[in-house]
């Protein structure tokens, strides 16, 4: 088994490797690696958690001017980073975090999945959902965030449910999760009384079961209650979701999945919808399939949005797939072991080929969404150099994100994320003609230029230049 895990934790540590390597800094190669975020989220939540240097129980978004009002909805998640920071985390070696979130998912999911299924079903479903394709629009487990860590999490508590039943380790878990990503406490307690109904048979009625979800859901809702600053219809707000939430992202479950993903995955619910050991897991994949159904159905989701109901959903149906592949390979091959393991490789391999090759395939607009090359961390550093942190940057509002993290200066936008403050004047300083442009820096009292674009008017003073960013001071 050890060394199973250690082949599994090989694919992992390569999934998070290739991407990085292969992937659109083609304008630019002198990165062989790109080991800094991917994604404008994983900025913020990097600047969030530097925040926690002036006061570790009050997180704020300091890497936006005027540090506007800010609610830490995952205090334990940017606890940790904040520890590697203290550790030596910089940006340039963030990647180390998505690298142990999924050796860990890995560890963790293969050895639930085994504890339900065997250790062949184990390895195949391990693969497969390290292999649900992950890009910048579903944030799946090569980008580090709340909802990809708690993730590790949510199947650790489960594994433990198995293993130790409703422990102190289990309701560590739980806690753990409500100040990660509060919405897996319901996919953790349906799972939890269903084991302890099907499984365990100690009844509904039983003092600890009726304790854990008490006490879980006693601290979910006053927190969600915190978060929504006391109000019980902006707690709901932020439980249920509408469709065009994510309008402008439709996913087309074929080409996403896979067909041979999808068949074996049909094949796999077929052969174990009646299995009472996977009881647990069918009703989880239930309430994300009924409430993919809701939300096209009534427009509304429950707990999860459009992407992560696709997301998590695929994750959990991989290991139907798995059930799907072993089964077909021991049917092919019967009585011929060495056969059934080189048929399971060769469907796998089926399965996954096609989030390989969107992987490859650079030019996809999916990922990566962020990027910087180089020249940028060039640009950022003299930026650093610069002591006076308080005078005001009109920036592209793409590296509002990383302004914060990479010079210490504040952000006057941001592309998305946990602020409403989207500011974005840049663009339209370009088009000015030069009396424009020094009007409106003048009026709007930005100091410095960080452009992606070369200006050229003589109130300017260029400080910096390196044919990608150019800095200019204005006085």
């Amino acid at each position: 088994m050890k060394r199973i895990i250690l082949l599994l934790v090989l694919i992992a540590v390569l999934l998070v490797v290739f991407p990085r390597v292969i992937q659109p800094w083609y304008e630019d190669r002198d990165f062989l690696f790109y080991s800094m975020p991917l994604h404008s989220d994983e900025w913020q939540h990097y600047s969030i958690s530097q925040s926690l240097n002036d006061n570790v129980f009050d997180a704020t978004m300091v890497s936006y001017e005027g540090n506007p009002d800010f609610v830490d909805t995952s205090p334990l998640f940017h606890w940790i980073i904040f520890l590697f920071q203290k550790i030596g985390l910089t940006p340039s070696l963030f990647f180390i975090l998505p690298l142990l979130q999924i050796i860990a998912f890995a560890s963790i999911f293969f050895l639930l999945i085994k504890e339900l299924l065997g250790r062949n079903i184990a390895t195949i479903s391990t693969i497969l959902a390290l292999f649900i394709r992950s890009d910048a629009h579903l944030l799946g487990l090569l980008f580090f965030k709340p909802f990809t860590f708690g993730l590790v999490l949510l199947f650790l508590g489960i594994f433990l449910v198995h293993k130790r039943g409703l422990s102190w380790e289990y309701f560590i878990t739980l806690a753990a999760l409500i100040f990660i990503y509060p919405p897996y406490i319901l996919l953790s307690l349906i799972y939890m009384v269903a084991y302890t109904l099907f499984i365990k048979k100690t009844g509904i009625r039983s003092k600890r079961i009726i304790g854990v979800i008490g006490v879980s859901g006693i601290i979910s809702i006053a927190f969600g209650l915190y978060l929504a600053g006391g109000s019980a219809i902006d707690l709901l707000n932020k439980v249920i979701y509408p469709l065009n939430w994510t309008s402008a992202i439709q996913i087309d479950l074929l080409s996403y999945l896979g067909i041979a993903l999808i068949v074996f995955g049909i094949i796999g619910l077929a052969k174990t919808f009646n299995k009472r050991e996977l009881f647990p897991l069918h009703f989880v994949f239930l309430f994300f399939l009924f409430d993919f159904v809701a939300l096209f159905a009534t427009g509304y989701s429950f707990g999860f949005h459009y992407l992560r109901i696709i997301y998590i959903g695929a994750i959990l149906f991989a290991v139907y797939a798995g059930v799907g592949i072993d089964a077909v390979a021991r049917r092919v091959f019967k009585n011929k072991m060495a056969f059934q393991k080189i048929g399971a490789g060769v469907l796998v391999l089926s399965v996954v080929l096609p989030t390989i090759l969107f992987y490859i395939n650079f030019n996809d607009q999916h990922y990566p969404k962020i990027y910087i090359t180089p020249k940028h961390v060039s640009g950022f550093a003299y930026l650093e150099s610069i002591e006076n942190k308080d005078l005001r940057i009109l920036h592209p509002i793409g590296l509002g994100p990383m302004i914060t993290p990479l010079s210490g200066f504040k952000a006057t936008a941001m592309p998305e994320g946990f602020i409403y403050g989207k500011r974005d004047s840049y663009f339209d300083f370009l088009s000015d003609t030069c009396p424009e442009k020094e009007q409106f820096l003048t009026q709007e009292n930005y100091q410095i230029i960080f452009s992606e674009t070369d200006i050229s008017c003589a109130f300017l003073t260029t400080l910096f230049d390196n044919d990608v960013i150019r800095i200019y001071t204005y006085y």
